[in-house]
C-alpha cells in the first residue's frame, strides 16, 4: 500500500512540476517577442516578412510578369539574356500603357569613348545612343546587340509612387565591340504597383533568365 502511496504522491509532485513549467512559458519576456517573424515565400504575402530583400519572383522569356506583393518598398531586378537582333529590354509598371507615363532617360556608352548627351527625337520605339527625357510607355532597362549575351540590373523604388528608377547592362563582345548602357527615370503620375511587365522592344527574345527581390521596411 505504501508502494501505491509512494507512486501516487510522485506523480503528483510530477503534475505541478509540468504545471509550473508551463505557466512559465506561457510569462513572455518582454525582450522576446512572442512569434519570430518568417520570411514569406517566394510570390506570395504576409505581415510576418522579415525586413530586407526577399525573392519575389523569377522567369524566363516566356514569363516575363513580375508580381510586385502588397508592403514591398523596392524592386531589384537581375537579368541576364539575348535577342535575335539588336534592341533594349523594357519594363512596364502595371504593363500601364497611358501615353507620357513612363519618363526615361538612357545613355548607350562604347569602347570608342565617344559620347554625346542630346535630347532624342522621332518614334519613341527606335532606340538612339542617348536618350534624355523621352516620354513612351515603358522605362528602358538594357541594351540588346543580336545574339551577344547581356548581363543588366535594374531597381525599382516604389515608396513615393511616382516609382524612380535605375538600371545598368553590359554586353560582351572583341575588343572594341562592348557596350555598357545606362538608364534612369519615373512615372509622371504616382501609381500603387502590383506587376512589372518585361518586353523587348524589336525582335524576339532568344533567350532570358530574371530574377526578381522585394524589400520589405
Amino acid at each position: 500500500m505504501s508502494g501505491v502511496n509512494e507512486q501516487a504522491a510522485m506523480v503528483a509532485a510530477l503534475s505541478k512540476r509540468i504545471t509550473a513549467l508551463e505557466r512559465a512559458a506561457s510569462i513572455r519576456h518582454p525582450d522576446i517577442p512572442s512569434a519570430l517573424p518568417v520570411p514569406i515565400a517566394e510570390g506570395g504575402t504576409g505581415e510576418t516578412a522579415l525586413k530586407g530583400w526577399h525573392p519575389i519572383g523569377s522567369g524566363d522569356e516566356s514569363s516575363l510578369t513580375i508580381t510586385v506583393p502588397s508592403g514591398v518598398a523596392r524592386v531589384r531586378l537581375s537579368w541576364q539574356g539575348s535577342n535575335s537582333v539588336s534592341g533594349y529590354l523594357r519594363a512596364r509598371i502595371n504593363n500601364d500603357t497611358t501615353a507620357g507615363l513612363h519618363i526615361r532617360s538612357t545613355s548607350l556608352i562604347t569602347p570608342s569613348g565617344s559620347h554625346s548627351h542630346t535630347v532624342a527625337t522621332g518614334p519613341a520605339d527606335v532606340f538612339t545612343d542617348v536618350r534624355d527625357g523621352d516620354t513612351d510607355t515603358t522605362f528602358a532597362l538594357g541594351s540588346f546587340n543580336g545574339t551577344l549575351l547581356t548581363w543588366g540590373k535594374a531597381e525599382f523604388d516604389l515608396t513615393s509612387g511616382n516609382v524612380p528608377y535605375f538600371s545598368e547592362s553590359y554586353r560582351q563582345g572583341i575588343p572594341g565591340g562592348t557596350r555598357r548602357f545606362l538608364g534612369w527615370g519615373n512615372l509622371a503620375a504616382t501609381r500603387t504597383v502590383t506587376s512589372i511587365v518585361l518586353s523587348i522592344n524589336t525582335g524576339s527574345l532568344s533567350a532570358l533568365e530574371w530574377r526578381a527581390e522585394g524589400y520589405y521596411d
